[in-house]
Parts: C-alpha cells; structure tokens; sequence
C-alpha cells in the first residue's frame, strides 16, 4: 500500500512565472513544470523515489525528462538513494537499497548532463539529510540535480539542520537577473514595545533629546518632527540588533545541533540525547516565534486592507476569480480542451443538447387561431364612444380604488 500523496512545487505569490506546461507521472511521484521567467524558459522538478528498489521509476523519470531536454532543468526531491557508498553515508556497508537503482540514478544524470550540485560545492564534506532510527545510519539521498549550464549561475547549496522532521531541509540559491526591487516603508516593529527592557530603551532615548533640544527652537513642530526621526533611528537600531541576534542564535543552534548529532552518532551515550533534544526545543522556539511574527503582520495587513479596494482586496478578487475559472473540460470525442474560445463552445453545444426536446408531441397538436377580421377588430384604436359605452355599462355606487 503507497501512502505517498502526489509531491507539489510551490511558487511563491507575486513571482513573475510563467507555467506554460506541466508533466507527470501516474503514482503522484514526478511533477515536472515548463516555465517561463524573466524571459528564460526552465524546467523544474520534483520527485519522490519509492523507498523500496522500483527499476521502472526511473525509466518513467527519464521518459520525462526527454520531452524538456533542451531545458536548463533543475531535478530536487528524495531520491531514496544514494550516489557515493563511501561518502554519502555514515557507516559503509549495512545493506541499503539495490545497486540497481543506483547505477539507473547515474545513468539518468549522465544522459540529461545533470550534476549533483551539493557534492560539486562540498567534494569530500560528510553531511547527511536523513536518519534512519531503525538502522542507526544517516545518508543523503535528498539532493538538487541541476543542468550543466546552470552550475555558473548557482550562488549556495547548502543541507540545513534536522529540527523537526526525518529529514534535513536542503537550500538551492541560484544568481537569476531581476529588476531592482522597491524599498518598502517603514513600519513601527510593535514586538519592542511589549518588552521591559526595551521600553526602558525607548523611555531614555526620549528623555535626553528633550533635556538635549528643548527650548532650542521656537517651534513646537519642528521639536516634534526631529524627535520623531530620532526616535525612528533608534527603533530601526533596535530592530535590527534584534533581528541579527535572533540570527546569531539560531545559526549557533544549527551549529550545535550538527555537532550533537555527529557526536550521538559516534557514541550514543551520556548525556548527549537530552543536550540535542534541548537544543532542538529551542530552535523550534524561535522557529515558532518567527512563524508568529509572520502571522501577526498577515492579521495586520487583513485588517488594514479587508475593506478596501486596494491591493489586497484585488489578489483576493482574484483567486476566487481563478478558482470559477474553467482551465479545461473533457470534450464528448474525448480530448482535452484547454482553449477558452473552444470551452465556451462546449458549453454552448452541450446546453443546446441538454433543452433540446428529443420528444416532437407537440409538433402534431392544431393550436387554434383567430381570423383576420378578428384580429383587425382586437387592433382598432379605442375611441371615446367606446369608452363612454363602457361607463355607462358599470353597476352603479362604484368609485376607482385609491390604490
């Protein structure tokens, strides 16, 4: 039984690309998008290889990847397999999974010319993204595998730090030319004023500008103004030494959690367990404390924005504009129809089809009709004597309704 739901790509809102062609497997375990950015096509995929030896995956994934070859491509995902028995594992030997599957692995990279490139960056470095509790080894099986013509643009490939799940986030950072982005406003960091030490902060930062400026000019706005710009400074300072010792800290989590972790592998023993689930409950804390912060400003923008005809409201308009959208029907031969023009069509042949009578009953039926003198009398203007005789027909002690 394949427990596996279908692997995604998700984009990130607001990015200039352009899917002009999707592929996929029937298991759910290939996507593969043709898209278009900043005027360069590129196919990404993302895979999840069976976790027991299936020969037939990778000759589905090959099959594939022919139809994007001229592409630069960039393949990620969990491959369920390693490349180098030496180097990415922890203990040689031990079993693993067929050779098979490795050699097809291999194969597939030499024929599309793709390049493991976290090994290309790290030639003999011994990190590993997954750990398997039932066998006590660690491996890399998940990898970035990218086009040779894509290796010049690539910046960083670097494997994180196993916090949460099984297995270890991997970063791939490429050098892609973009327009020069817009500085944002500023906006109050409202997480300083909720702590004591830094209103303490802010309260002597006010304090000396007004025992340092006040009664120095005339006008009470301009005082205000700049004390408005000091105290902007300041809360920008404060902000980012925040920002970069949260950073620190996280980094040198990371840092201690990898060295925990090899140490644990080494000899699992001591107190080295309970120092690396520490450690690791604090790294969630400030993951978790992040993921709110994060929240907080979606809340504050829903609020500032809800009712408005801005920005906002225009990319909810949107979504519910393209989750109505018909992006393609199965036609009665059959095919696939994606053309707007033709699925209007469909519509319109399939309700004509569907109010159209099969029955002709009423086709037989002689309806009657009146007579041309008939129907000369019923258009004939209506004159006053016609009225008036109409009139004096009414039963009398009768007045018009006021209503």
């Amino acid at each position: 039984q394949q427990n596996e739901g279908g692997v995604s790509i998700l984009l990130r809102r607001g990015l200039s690309l352009q899917v002009t062609k999707m592929l996929r497997d029937k298991e759910g375990r290939i996507l593969i998008l043709v898209a278009s950015f900043q005027g360069t096509m590129v196919a990404l995929a993302n895979i999840y290889a069976p976790t027991l030896p299936d020969p037939t995956f990778f000759a589905t994934l090959n099959s594939l990847l022919l139809e994007v070859q001229e592409l630069p491509l960039v393949v990620g995902g969990d491959f369920n397999q390693i490349i180098d028995p030496v180097l990415d594992r922890s203990k040689p030997g031990g079993g693993g999974r067929s050779h098979l599957d490795r050699e097809a692995l291999k194969s597939l990279m030499l024929e599309h010319g793709l390049s493991d490139i976290w090994r290309l960056l790290h030639p003999q470095a011994l990190e590993f993204t997954f750990r398997s509790g039932s066998h006590g080894t660690r491996t890399r099986i998940d990898m970035f595998l990218t086009s040779r013509a894509l290796v010049n643009s690539v910046h960083s490939c670097d494997i994180g730090v196993r916090a949460l799940l099984d297995h270890v986030p991997l970063d791939l950072v490429l050098d892609w030319v973009t327009g020069l982005k817009r500085r944002g406003r500023w906006k109050l960091n409202g997480s300083l004023l909720h702590s004591e030490q830094h209103q303490q902060e802010i309260r002597q930062v006010l304090q000396d500008f007004l025992d340092t400026n006040l009664g120095s000019v005339d006008s009470h706005g301009t005082l205000w103004e700049a004390g408005k710009a000091t105290m902007r400074g300041r809360f920008i300072a404060m902000s980012s030494r925040l920002r970069r010792e949260g950073n620190r800290r996280a980094m040198s989590l990371e840092r201690h959690i990898s060295e925990l972790e090899l140490r644990f592998d080494d000899s699992p023993q001591g107190d080295t367990l309970q120092n690396l689930m520490e450690a690791k409950f604090e790294l969630n804390t400030i993951y978790h404390k992040r993921a709110e912060d994060a929240l907080f400003h979606l809340k504050h923008t829903q609020y500032k924005s809800g009712d408005r005809a801005g920005k906002f409201l225009a990319a909810m308009v949107r979504q519910r504009e393209l989750g109505r959208m018909v992006s393609g029907i199965r036609a009665p031969s059959g095919s696939l129809v994606t053309d707007p023009k033709q699925i209007a069509g469909a519509f319109l042949k399939y309700y004509e089809t569907l109010y159209t009578s099969e029955d002709d009953f009423l086709e037989d039926v002689t309806m009657p009709c009146i007579s041309q003198t008939q129907r000369d009398r019923l258009d004939a203007p209506i004159t006053e004597h016609k009225i008036w005789a109409a009139i004096q027909g009414m039963r009398d002690s009768r007045v018009p309704s006021p209503k």
